[in-house]
């Protein structure tokens, strides 16, 4: 399984490099929604959210992004870069950055003048408004609609490659 990175609101005060390859963005509008699973205890029981207005990148971090940020702060690059069959390297600059810890994660939220959403603000913005969409393994979604097992694509897929929700975000 591959976790995408995907960048929110613009942290405070802070300004993007000028080697930043920007991503647009979206406002995720503020509401309220339910989080967790039904037959879940504790903090994965069924509980209200609700949320304040934020932005959000509208696709995943791309290897062409994620390189010029190693490029300019001397990071290494993920474990992944360049290994056979799992398009993780400049071969594929659009495809989604794998392979990235959250520690590298947040460096690169950082450097780039954002910050990493929190667990509800993705939940949120990926559902996309549909309250009560069940998000779970049992879930059954078409092939054509999101690169996974079923899509049979063999790996990463460029960014904005599948419809947006509807709230502009793509590959969610």
């Amino acid at each position: 399984m591959t976790i995408a990175l995907m960048l929110a609101a613009t942290a405070s005060g802070a300004q993007p490099p000028a080697d930043f390859i920007p991503t647009d963005e979206v406002l995720i509008p503020a509401g309220s929604f339910t989080m967790g699973r039904e037959g879940k205890e504790g903090e994965y029981a069924p509980h209200r959210v609700t949320l304040d207005a934020f932005h959000m990148d509208v696709h995943e971090v791309t290897n062409a992004q994620y390189k010029a940020f190693c490029d300019a702060t001397e990071h290494k690059l993920p474990f992944f870069w360049e290994m056979e069959g799992l398009r993780c390297s400049m071969e594929y600059p659009d495809h989604p950055v794998i392979g990235v810890s959250r520690g590298d994660a947040l460096k690169y939220a950082e450097w780039a003048g954002k910050r990493l959403p929190t667990e509800a603000e993705w939940e949120y913005a990926a559902r996309g408004g549909l309250e009560g969409m069940k998000m779970d393994r049992d879930y059954e979604l078409a092939p054509e609609l999101a690169n996974y097992k079923k899509s049979e694509t063999g790996g990463t897929v460029a960014v904005k490659s599948y419809e947006p929700n509807a709230y502009g975000l793509y590959d969610v």
